[in-house]
Parts: structure tokens; C-alpha cells; sequence
């Protein structure tokens, strides 16, 4: 409780914050404002205790609408059809430019395609409630190398923090001309705390489609970064395997309960690329 002298009367009167709201997009402040003689006085009727509202904007969490972004090559003409025999088209722009053999991966739900010729490739997935997509496609016949992530529908961002449980895949290909050495796939955690704007993560438990003797030289962290317009990007950390790279994604959901993403860097030799899509959920 404070003192306040009304402007124009010369009289104290007493002002009480009944509650205060910060979020995003503003501060709130309701609370009311009476004589201090006891008596009731409404600053807008001038007769009955009312309610005193000041603020930038009512207390209301950010709504991020449908958006698909692309990293490397631009995927946004990128169609994919079901031949119904096992095999996919991609086309780009309406022209075919890739068929593949896809199938289902031990981890994740993530789909995997490789082209029967060509050493075209992809993985894509879509999170549980269907809210989220995420394609990777690279090409060695055509100049294609890229990622493209979606988010379907609106999603609210919650407050407080979470920690998000999911999967990724990748593939290793050369950067001298996009020729495929191995995929690999594993888990990721992203720690979430909407209230600060911050996220972190990374990689671990891989596991490769080809022989190997450890896949862990594939895994990576996820510096802090920060949340901007329902999405965020940040950089990978360096080690002994792998040269600093980026990551980036959305949360999808109604309510923000799911991520998506991608992430890429280079081998320490410089002679490799690792590209991958992830995706995970909180509790």
C-alpha cells in the first residue's frame, strides 16, 4: 500500500497494487485507489472504489503462426510423391529431379531415403502431433544441399522451463562433391527456459547404419542461445572431432510442447560435412 495525492483536490489518497503481470510483450499493473479517509472514490465515476489499470499492453504470451525455413540450399520448391511402390519422387518446381528408396529408421520415426543411382539422399520426419516437418535432401547429381523446417498451425509459447527429449539424424558426406560415407542417427536434449529466452543441448547415444567402431565422434553441444520469434540459432561447440558449427529451430505445438531443428559443421579435417534434422518433445 501507498499515499497519493489526487491532482486537483488536495486530497491523500491510499493506492493498492492488487496484482502485477510481466511478460514479453509488457507489464501490468491493476490495483485501486480510495480516500485515505476510508471513504471510496472512483477516478473515472467519481463515486465508487475502481480499478486503476496502467501498462504497455495486457498480459498475453506471443503467438507464432505457420513458417518454413530454409538452411543451405533453398527447399521451398522441393515436392516429394509417393510412387506407391516403395519409392519417392523429389521435384523441384514441378520437375523431377530425384527418385528414392525410402525406409523406415530404428530410431526416431525419421523416413530414409537413397537414390537407387546418383547418390541422391534424404531423412525427413514430422513430430508426433504433426505439427512440425523436417526435410534434408542432399544431391550429388544436382547442386543441392540443404534443410527445410516447418511449423504448421499457431503455437503459443508457455513460460518456465522444460527440458526437451527427442531424436536426430544425420549424414556425413563429403564437401568436395556431396558424396554419401554413413548416416547416423541418435538422441538429443534441449533445455528450454522460455522465461529467460534460453535454450541449450546437444547430442549423444549415436549409432551409424554402417560399420564403425565408435559414432560418437559424430556428437556435438549446443551453445546457449537465445529464443527469437518463436524459433532460435546458435552455434555448435567445437572438439577434437568436429570444427564449431551452427544449429537452429521452431517450437511447434499449440502450446510450444514440441521442437524441431537442424544443425551443421565440419569434420576437424575439413573434409567432411556433417547436415542433420532433430526433433523433440517435453514432458
Amino acid at each position: 500500500m501507498v499515499k497519493a495525492w489526487w491532482p486537483g483536490n488536495g486530497t491523500l489518497y491510499r493506492v493498492g497494487i492488487a496484482s502485477v503481470c510481466i511478460s514479453l510483450t509488457g507489464i501490468i499493473l491493476r490495483g485501486f485507489i480510495c480516500p485515505n479517509d476510508g471513504g471510496r472514490y472512483d477516478v473515472f465515476k467519481s463515486n465508487w472504489c475502481g480499478w486503476i489499470i496502467a501498462g504497455l499492453s495486457a498480459c498475453s504470451s506471443p503467438t507464432f503462426g505457420p513458417v518454413s525455413t530454409n538452411h543451405g540450399s533453398d527447399l521451398s520448391g522441393l515436392t516429394i510423391t509417393d510412387n506407391g511402390d516403395g519409392t519417392f519422387t523429389f521435384s523441384d518446381g514441378g520437375t523431377p529431379i530425384s527418385t528414392v528408396v525410402s525406409y523406415n529408421s530404428n530410431v526416431g520415426g525419421f523416413v530414409i531415403g537413397v537414390a537407387p543411382t546418383g547418390g541422391d539422399l534424404i531423412h525427413s520426419a514430422q513430430t508426433p502431433s504433426n505439427a512440425g516437418s523436417m526435410l534434408l535432401f542432399v544431391s550429388q547429381s544436382f547442386d543441392v544441399d540443404g534443410v527445410r523446417l516447418e511449423r504448421v498451425g499457431e503455437t503459443v509459447l508457455p513460460g518456465g522451463s522444460a527440458t526437451f527429449t527427442g531424436h536426430f539424424a544425420l549424414q556425413n558426406y563429403l564437401t568436395a562433391n556431396r558424396a554419401p560415407t554413413g548416416a547416423v542417427e541418435g538422441d538429443i536434449t534441449l533445455v528450454v527456459d522460455f522465461g529467460a529466452g534460453t535454450v541449450a543441448g546437444g547430442m549423444s547415444n549415436a549409432t551409424g547404419f554402417a560399420t564403425d567402431t565408435d559414432y560418437s565422434h559424430f556428437e556435438v553441444s549446443f551453445e546457449e542461445t537465445s529464443i527469437v520469434n518463436g524459433g532460435f540459432s546458435g552455434a555448435t561447440v567445437a572438439n577434437g572431432d568436429n570444427q564449431a558449427g551452427t544449429y537452429d529451430g521452431l517450437f511447434v505445438g499449440a502450446n510450444g510442447e514440441e521442437a524441431i531443428g537442424h544443425f551443421t559443421y565440419l569434420r576437424s579435417s575439413g573434409t567432411d560435412r556433417r547436415r542433420g534434422i532433430l526433433w523433440g518433445d517435453s514432458p
